[in-house]
């Protein structure tokens, strides 16, 4: 008879307690759609925007923080001086020597391509002679 009544009392128990029961998941449903909606919205307009709508796990924001470092700090670095498409510095001109004759680069007097052309004219006239 002890057994009888537990089970008996038990389900005079639920069966009182059944509305609140059916309540309660009547208001965690309406609860569980109005975030379902919220968080959809939510997601889209940062999907949209080049976010992530997951969020950032910690090692991403730490490995994003040391990418940033790293390229701060290579921005920072001096840059070496290139003058040209091989990457060596040009050298200048060695000295001139006097023995190979004249100094072509400190010729004052701009030349007269037209003059030379017509002495050279007169020379083959005066060799054809």
């Amino acid at each position: 008879m002890g057994h009888f009544l537990k089970v008996f009392l038990s389900g005079i128990i639920y069966v009182l307690l059944s509305p609140v029961i059916a309540l309660f998941l009547a208001l965690y449903a309406v609860y569980c759609i109005f975030v379902f909606i919220y968080m959809a919205i939510r997601n889209l307009i940062v999907f949209f925007s080049g976010g992530n709508p997951l969020g950032d796990l910690k090692e991403d924001v730490e490995a994003k923080r040391i990418l940033k470092e790293r390229e701060e700090a290579l921005l920072n670095q001096p840059q070496p001086q290139i003058n040209n498409y091989y990457g060596t510095i040009p050298q200048p001109y060695p000295p001139y020597n006097p023995e190979y004759g004249p100094n072509p680069f400190e010729n004052d007097e701009p030349s007269n391509v037209e003059e030379e052309s017509s002495n050279e004219e007169q020379d083959d006239e005066e060799v054809n002679l």
